[in-house]
């Protein structure tokens, strides 16, 4: 019973079928017309009973069935074909037979056709498993995944929930409740409206439509289910992960078009009186005169295909080594006795443009990953991350940060990995593209190198907390005289005292004064100078340069094995303090701020434009260090994966170290007696100096076993990040200069770093952070970025860029990132700039203001980081051909080199044939200044 109201529809019935059966046979015996008795009942029943319509209103007439029925109809019980004494059921009408009501019919029965036998189910459980195994089926495995893939992965799943619950859910059930009710057909079932019965026609027509070519992939699978019993034959070229919508015409089409290709081959070798050779190491005959087929054919992504002759099975995730598999060195290109390589198997250690030159590849796709985490998710995120909210609103400036992450960050980032991925140049050479805004690379190269310094004076300032961590007593965690009472102990105190402190104000912490006052020495001005550097903390700073240096030594190499532990390392110690933090008394409050938001806060431009500074220090884009990184893969990895993976991460670790701060916080908030949170604690680079050591202070248990971890970690980070900007750095000027050995590239920029990083370490050096950090680094890598979109996605054109992409890893890129490279990224980074400059303040470190040409240092740091782009497109005007005129010159140095593309000399003639065909459809197109801008964005 599955209503609630059970005595209504158990209790009465029997009262009503009794009472039925009493005015039934009052009636007869009226008409004169006498009772029958059936013999397996002991209960008057009337054979005319059967039209019996029930209609009280007030009971369910499903539930009180006929008054006479002979069975008792049991739910998920289907009742066989003959009756209870074993012989078929008499023909209805007979008088001896009695009737049955609507809930006791047998299923079988012909709806609308007495006498016709309808098949059924024998139980409930063979119907639902049958509703599975159709819904359930190829539109799961096979259909739902590149539908997603083309329309944007995640930005698919939602609206795909929202429609399944909206549409999807309701119409089953309604079609289920027709056919259950009606016991009809997909066509009869509309006899209910007669002349609405062609649905059902259409549906069925559709419906064998789709059961044809529904087949025919079932012949495929089972064609491929054969040729997996074959030994594998190295002759032909491995197929990758298909991310296409159209794997099928990529898996099954390429090997009916190779084996056609080889036999056409033969013939015309034959023809030419020119034997096939057999390579060695294979199976299959192989033709060493097929490099330069360029299989054009118009339906198949030719990224795909390959050589018909690759000497190697193209494995993703494994990278081949520079050597044959015979141990010697692989044969000149041009050599009749060596396999040439498909675009999907050239090496990617080949240097762009220069064929002869090898350049330094990732051992495997996870080191790519891991060293790309590794530097995204650093110090930004940890150190950066809460003391940006804090100065902007705690939640006021989550929704933004949320929000300029997914216009802004996700999009930039998987931009640059398609950049570095496709040409494999670095930040500076990958404006081969659009010669005359080299600039930019050469900008953000100058903006890395200034981070880079300072950077590295944080890494200095973890290693002091790490030595001083190892103190019987925390030196942070009491206060000393000279402090006066202002001070409050960061160690674990006692009730009594800690009551009779509550009133007496907001007291500054000894973890912040040890921070201003012991490590940083820290001045109230630096209007008489910054002083000398501490010694401790340039000794710190020399054992991480060399750290840095010792991991890029060997390069790519090197750096790729450390990332594993630079990666996973920091989780494990976060975890811990997560668990710390959320457990101390009033941290709900301070979570509770960091979340909350403050909506009025969303109309100050100030806060959006510290969301687009965070996001570029946090994803550690418009740097040119995720292209350096990229530029080292394979040409067909699949970035698209790693690019949401690490995006996803970063803005998870942030959150993450924003609820262990801000929790902290709320500690020192309650212990301080008052509900300001953003009162407790200076803001500024220092808070992770000042609030993790606090929390790990109050731990009662071994906080120097924690602070150690916690330093370490931090560390790691730190590592972790600056090995990527001075790897960014080396790999500009290895470009330049190809003669220089790597080790010394390495050297000479740890020993500049280290010059250049003492100036942070005097008593004024976080003043000179400050200000560097602003004017040279944020400002700059601001206005370069907007050029960046703009010369990617208008002078190349994301068109261009589109097909590109599909050319090397045979993704069609979905109208989300269309959009933001194209419209939304740009507009949103240029509105914040204007707002930015038009709202100008004079900018403060504290409550301190620079003297006027501190200003003045500022504005032409600035200047010389942005005038890169006017100071290099000089030359890239020059370099073109002499006889054209001005205009001509520089309209020419907008257009790529020749030699744009990718590295491998085989892909690149297969890219510049591409291209090519492409120009040629472009010629068919209308020219108007609408339909190039829209095609350039849709097309």
């Amino acid at each position: 019973m599955p209503s609630g109201k059970l005595l209504v529809h158990i209790y009465f019935p029997l009262l009503q079928r009794e009472q039925s059966a009493k005015q039934l046979r009052m009636r007869n015996s009226q008409n004169g017309k006498a009772p029958s008795r059936h013999p397996s009942k002991s209960c008057n029943m009337e054979t005319t009973i059967n039209n019996n319509n029930n209609d009280n209103g007030y009971m369910n007439q499903a539930y009180v069935g006929s008054l006479n029925a002979s069975t008792i109809s049991i739910p998920g019980a289907y009742k066989p074909n003959e009756s209870s004494n074993g012989k078929k059921p008499l023909p209805e009408g007979s008088g001896s037979a009695p009737p049955q009501g609507p809930g006791d019919s047998a299923p079988g029965v012909e709806a609308g056709q007495p006498g016709k036998q309808r098949e059924s189910w024998n139980n409930d459980i063979e119907f639902l498993m049958s509703c599975i195994a159709l819904s359930v089926g190829l539109g799961n495995v096979w259909r739902f995944p590149f539908t997603a893939l083309e329309n944007g992965g995640g930005a698919f799943v939602i609206p795909y929930l929202i429609v399944l619950i909206l549409v999807g859910k309701p119409v089953y059930y309604l079609e289920m409740l027709l056919g259950q009710f009606s016991s009809r057909g997909s066509v009869k079932v509309y006899d209910f409206s007669p002349i609405m019965r062609g649905i059902g026609y259409g549906q069925v027509l559709a419906t064998g439509i789709v059961t044809t070519y529904y087949a025919t992939l079932m012949a495929l699978t089972l064609r491929y289910f054969v040729d997996s019993f074959y030994p594998p034959c190295r002759g032909a070229t491995a197929a990758r992960t298909m991310p296409s919508g159209k794997f099928l015409v990529h898996f099954y089409f390429p090997l009916l078009q190779r084996e056609q290709s080889a036999k056409q081959l033969r013939m015309r070798n034959s023809q030419n009186g020119k034997a096939p050779t057999r390579h060695p190491s294979k199976s299959c005959n192989m033709e060493t005169t097929i490099n330069n087929n360029n299989n054009d054919n118009g339906y198949m992504n030719q990224a795909y295909v390959g050589s018909l002759n690759a000497s190697t099975i193209s494995i993703p995730g494994a990278y081949k080594p520079n050597e044959s598999s015979n141990g010697k060195k692989p044969l000149p290109e041009g050599s009749g006795s060596a396999p040439p390589q498909g675009p999907g198997d050239s090496a990617p250690g080949v240097e762009a443009g220069q064929p002869g030159k090898q350049r330094e590849s990732w051992n495997n796709d996870i080191e790519f990953l891991m060293s790309c985490i590794a530097l995204s998710v650093g110090l930004g995120n940890v150190w950066r991350f809460p003391f940006t909210a804090l100065e902007n609103g705690g939640g006021a400036f989550v929704i933004p940060y949320l929000i300029v992450l997914i216009l802004v960050g996700k999009p930039v980032y998987y931009l640059e990995m398609l950049l570095g991925q496709f040409s494999s140049r670095g930040s500076v050479k990958v404006y081969d593209f659009s010669p005359i805004m080299r600039g930019i690379g050469y900008g953000q190269v100058l903006a890395t190198g200034i981070v880079t310094t300072y950077y590295a004076t944080l890494m200095a300032l973890t290693l002091r907390y790490f030595v001083d961590s190892f103190y019987p007593t925390l030196p942070w965690s009491y206060c000393r005289e000279e402090w006066g009472t202002e001070c409050l102990d960061s160690g674990p105190q006692e009730a009594s005292r800690a009551t009779s402190l509550a009133g007496s104000g907001v007291r500054t912490t000894s973890a912040e004064f040890y921070f201003t006052n012991i490590i940083l020495r820290e001045k109230a001005s630096i209007d008489d100078g910054i002083g000398y550097p501490s010694w401790s903390l340039a000794l710190a700073l020399a054992v991480a340069w060399i750290v840095i240096a010792g991991i890029m030594f060997k390069g790519v190499k090197s750096s790729g094995k450390a990332s594993y532990f630079l990666a996973l390392f920091p989780y494990v110690v976060m975890l811990v303090l997560l668990v710390r933090a959320l457990t101390l008394p009033g941290a709900f409050d301070g979570v509770l701020y960091f979340l909350r938001p403050q909506w009025h806060k969303l109309l100050e431009p100030q806060v959006w434009y510290a969301a687009v500074t965070q996001v570029f220090f946090s994803l550690a884009i418009c740097f040119g260090n995720i292209i350096m990184y990229a530029s080292y893969n394979r040409f067909g990895h699949n970035i698209y994966r790693d690019a949401n993976i690490v995006t996803t991460l970063d803005t998870f670790t942030s959150l993450l170290s924003g609820v262990i701060i801000f929790g902290i916080l709320g500690n020192l908030a309650y212990e301080n007696n008052t509900t300001d949170i953003a009162s407790v604690v200076n803001g500024g680079p220092g808070l992770a100096f000042i609030s993790y050591p606090d929390a790990i202070a109050k731990f009662k248990w071994l906080p120097q076993l924690f602070s150690v971890l916690f330093f370490l970690m931090l560390f790691v980070l730190g590592i972790g990040s600056n090995v990527g900007m001075a790897s960014c750095m080396s790999t500009v000027i290895k470009d330049q200069f190809g003669h220089l050995k790597n080790w010394t590239v390495v050297v000479g920029i740890a020993i500049v770093g280290y010059l250049l990083g003492l100036m942070y370490i005097t008593p004024g050096g976080q003043f000179l952070l400050n200000l560097v950090d602003y004017f040279g680094v944020t400002f700059v890598a601001l206005v370069l970025a907007i050029f960046e979109l703009v010369t990617i996605a208008w002078i190349y054109g994301v068109k261009r860029l589109c097909r590109d992409v599909e050319f090397m890893i045979g993704i069609k890129t979905s109208l989300y990132y269309r959009i933001c490279w194209a419209v939304v990224t740009p507009l949103l980074m240029l509105t914040i700039l204007i707002y930015t400059l038009v709202l100008y303040e004079p900018l403060k470190y504290k409550d301190y203001t620079y003297q006027s040409g501190v200003y003045v240092f500022g504005w032409c740091l600035s200047a010389f980081g942005v005038g890169q782009v006017l100071f290099w497109a000089i030359p890239a005007v020059r370099k073109q051909p002499s006889h054209l005129g001005l205009w001509a010159r520089i309209r020419k140095a907008f257009e790529p080199l020749p030699n744009w593309g990718p590295s491998d000399p085989q892909t690149l003639k297969r890219y510049q044939l591409f291209v090519q065909e492409g120009n040629a459809n472009e010629l068919f197109r209308r020219s108007s200044i609408w339909h190039k801008i829209y095609d350039n964005i849709f097309g």
